[in-house]
């Protein structure tokens, strides 16, 4: 809860429901249950998803990708959240 609310705090943009399909340069196309978006300017990725590592989307560019939890490697929770709270620190 305190993360989401600094989050928000920073006019962080949060996307729910949505699918990275590429990372192009600053560019990250999303797709939707609806329609497709496109984000620009990003600096960051941080991926926390999926029961294993993987990459789930096509990446062209040098925007720093963080991995976590079992994104990263399939452990424990408390791994995972501290592993989170490391990188947190360091955005």
């Amino acid at each position: 809860a305190l993360t989401l609310k600094k989050l928000k705090s920073k006019n962080t943009e949060i996307f729910i429901n949505h699918k990275v399909i590429e990372v192009n340069g600053s560019k990250v196309f999303l797709e939707g249950k609806e329609e497709g978006s496109t984000i620009e300017g990003v600096d960051k990725i941080v991926i926390a998803t999926g029961m294993q590592s993987y990459i789930p989307f096509e990446y062209k560019g040098k925007i720093p990708v963080y991995f976590i939890g079992d994104a990263k490697h399939v452990g424990k929770a408390q791994d995972a959240i501290h592993a989170a709270y490391q990188v947190a620190v360091t955005l």
